[in-house]
């Protein structure tokens, strides 16, 4: 028989599952091995929202429209929970997970920065010119150029009012070095659009992936 933590996990697992399918995202949920109590908040299951999420901002930074309202409150009914308590936690994961995602709401460590702005702080040129500044400035340090790994550093970082860059932090490493170069390109980056709520610039944390492939 499940226990109440693990029913709770199923739960979210679920709600993931439908929010990726919605949007097209490939994720197949792989079974929970924690040893207690989960709720959502091992270290597998951390990594699996981490990953959701990405996924979701980089079509977010691409103009696609996140489809997720509407899809948690379903799944929650769907839930081998019978008491009402334990209902209502999941209902409240589902929310909290629906605001962090696709609601301009102020950071709760900090009112005056934003998860998810109004208006996101835009690169200068758009788009195609942040995948271009990343790649004509990302390389391999001297040292590494023989076999060296493969894949991409999640750097997230705050875009202030005045568009400059601080608090640049690695969320997803790949090896020291790669580290260190990707955090440098970020810094390097010219001042941005910022992003604005309520037609006033915020500071907006903001992610992007840095890759490293070897020719």
């Amino acid at each position: 028989m499940k226990t109440r933590g693990r029913n709770i996990c199923d739960t979210l697992k679920a709600i993931r599952k439908e929010i990726a399918d919605a949007n097209g995202i490939e994720y197949s949920p792989e079974e929970c091995h924690f040893k207690g109590e989960c709720r959502g908040t091992c270290p597998k299951c951390e990594q699996e929202v981490k990953d959701l999420e990405y996924e979701l901002r980089l079509r977010q930074m691409a103009g696609t429209a996140i489809k997720v309202a509407g899809v948690a409150a379903g799944i929650v009914a769907m839930t081998a929970c019978s008491n009402s308590k334990i209902q209502r936690t999941v209902l409240d994961n589902a929310k909290q997970w629906r605001t962090a995602v696709i609601k301009p709401t102020a950071d709760p460590d900090s009112s005056k920065i934003f998860g998810a702005a109004e208006e996101m702080p835009s690169f200068p040129g758009g788009e195609k010119a942040l995948m271009q500044y990343i790649k004509d400035n990302t390389y391999y340090p001297e040292e590494m150029c023989e076999g060296a790994a493969q894949g991409r550093v999640m750097v997230g970082f705050v875009i202030n009012e005045d568009g400059s860059i601080s608090d640049v932090k690695v969320l997803r490493s790949l090896t020291p070095e790669l580290d260190e170069v990707a955090v440098k390109i970020v810094n390097g980056m010219p001042k941005w659009n910022p992003g604005k709520q309520n037609g006033k610039a915020v500071k907006t944390k903001y992610t992007v992936p840095v890759s490293f492939r070897t020719e």
